[in-house]
């Protein structure tokens, strides 16, 4: 009984749990405010809207922050993002892969979505920083 009740409601992976309880990038607990690049993507009728703001030098994202609406696969994805962005160097992001991201959360196929919202979020701050850079 204890092995079914188990495999009913375990839908989401640990590490993908682990992310989304942690949030440690939310801009609810330390956010950006002054002097930063800041995107949208999403449509919050749909459920699915995140906000992204970085702080960034010409070379290098000094600190990065996220606000979402949406399901714990999007939360727990803009988590594992702004982790792995938050101090790259800027000419880096573009080599950045998000469809691996679908593995890494054992995201459904379903969700694929939310991939797509990323990268034009990951996109959008790219294009910016780029901007400022020339």
């Amino acid at each position: 009984m204890n092995d079914f009740y188990k495999k009913k409601h375990d839908v989401y992976s640990s590490y993908l749990i682990e992310l989304f309880a942690r949030s440690d990038y939310s801009d609810a607990k330390d956010p950006i405010t002054t002097n930063h690049y800041e995107t949208f993507a999403g449509d919050i009728k749909d459920n699915s809207f995140i906000q992204i703001k970085c702080n960034a030098d010409e070379k290098s994202i000094k600190k990065i922050r996220y606000r979402v609406i949406g399901c714990p696969y999007l939360m727990a994805s803009l988590e594992w993002l702004c982790e792995n962005l938050e101090d790259k160097y800027i000419d880096d992001i573009e080599k950045f892969t998000l469809i691996d991201l679908m593995e890494i959360l054992k995201i459904p196929s379903e969700k694929r979505s939310i991939i797509l919202l990323l990268e034009d979020a990951v996109n959008d701050i790219r294009l910016q920083l780029i901007k400022k850079t020339t």
